[in-house]
């Protein structure tokens, strides 16, 4: 018995000295091959890591890549769709190995993004081919189905830090600066929560906002919203719920005030 101890005592130290040294032994540019072919695969659009990549095995699985970007859908231009300065994702190592997903860290670093529409549909439908984007017409709205989230996961610190949004509908473009966003989300079945701030034509506004449960929203339930917006530009307030539909069908009390 005291033998058997000390060989899988032994085992620990080797899988954890693996662990610790693979960061160092893995080539950066097969770290970066892979995660660009992992993202690409997910977004159908191609993403370019130019900067440093860093990967930690212990105590949780974290890669943290420099000058990442996201390539327009086609017919967008050539401006990348998004653009960030550093990204960083944590995942729990454990619940991993047991299939479950336990985002840590998922944080955005002074990233730009670029959203556009057009006759054609919008850039923001991601999708593995061009037909994905040129059905996604305005006309045709979000549609809220059952099974839209087949999967268990929970995030930790999630947030955009120092963020630009430009909003271009082929007739004017809004850029929206200094964003800052932070997200709460323990379960996709238990309430989200958004807190942060931004500059509108360099004016501070703040908001917060709670939806009831993201599963329930994408899966077409009734679920509970609400959403506040303070600033010099105008204070709003919205308390009400999305019924259960497979549009955006939404019941509640909107309040107002403009300066």
């Amino acid at each position: 018995m005291r033998r058997l101890l000390i060989a899988l005592l032994v085992l620990v130290f080797l899988v954890i000295g693996v662990a610790v040294l693979a960061p160092a032994l893995i080539p950066t540019d097969m770290i970066r091959a892979r995660t660009e072919t992992a993202a690409q695969e997910a977004l159908g659009r191609d993403v370019t890591l130019e900067g440093n990549i860093r990967l930690q095995v212990l105590p949780r699985l974290q890669v943290r890549a420099e000058d990442a970007r996201i390539a327009n859908a086609e017919g967008f231009g050539d401006e990348p769709f998004a653009q960030m300065q550093e990204m960083r994702v944590s995942v729990s190592l454990i619940p991993l190995l047991q299939r479950q997903i336990e985002i840590e860290e998922f944080i955005l670093v002074d990233p730009v993004i670029r959203l556009q529409s057009n006759a054609r549909g919008n850039n923001w439908t991601f999708g593995n081919n061009t037909e994905a984007v040129a059905q996604a017409t305005p006309d045709e709205g979000f549609v809220r189905q059952p099974g839209a989230l087949p999967f268990e996961a929970s995030f930790g610190d999630v947030r955009i830090e120092n963020g630009a949004v430009t909003l271009d509908d082929g007739q004017q473009i809004r850029r929206f600066d200094a964003l800052n966003l932070t997200i709460d989300l323990p379960s996709v079945d238990q309430a989200v929560s958004l807190r942060g701030s931004f500059e509108a034509d360099g004016r501070p506004m703040n908001f917060n906002a709670e939806l009831g449960s993201l599963r329930g929203f994408f899966e077409g339930r009734e679920t509970p919203f609400s959403t506040t917006l303070n600033g010099p530009l105008a204070d709003l307030t919205l308390e009400g719920r999305f019924l259960e539909s497979t549009e955006l069908a939404f019941d509640g009390d909107m309040d107002v005030t403009l300066p």
